[in-house]
């Protein structure tokens, strides 16, 4: 709490797994939905996700779209998987 308000932190651009260990560090409730683009064209790196969109209703709660950086060009689906499963960042 900061001067008798909850602590809300500008989370927009910021990756997803500091956010979260920020808000929960500051007890502030949160929802988390991940968008995707409409068209599976590149290669996403699902496991560097950005906040996109940060909104806080009435109740305090703070609503966060998320979504994932494209990944490099000269890298495939299959190999973001294999990344991702051997990867230490875990959302």
């Amino acid at each position: 709490m900061v001067s008798g308000k909850q602590y809300v932190p500008d989370t927009v651009g910021r990756p997803l797994t500091v956010v979260l260990n920020e808000l929960t560090y500051y007890g502030v409730s949160f929802v988390v939905q991940h968008t995707e683009p409409p068209r599976n064209k590149f290669a996403l790196c699902d496991y560097a996700c950005y906040v996109l969109r940060q909104r806080t209703q009435a109740d305090g709660t703070i609503h966060l779209t998320a979504g994932a950086k494209m990944a490099p060009e000269n890298i495939s689906k299959q190999e973001i998987r294999e990344l991702q499963s051997s990867s230490d960042i875990k959302q």
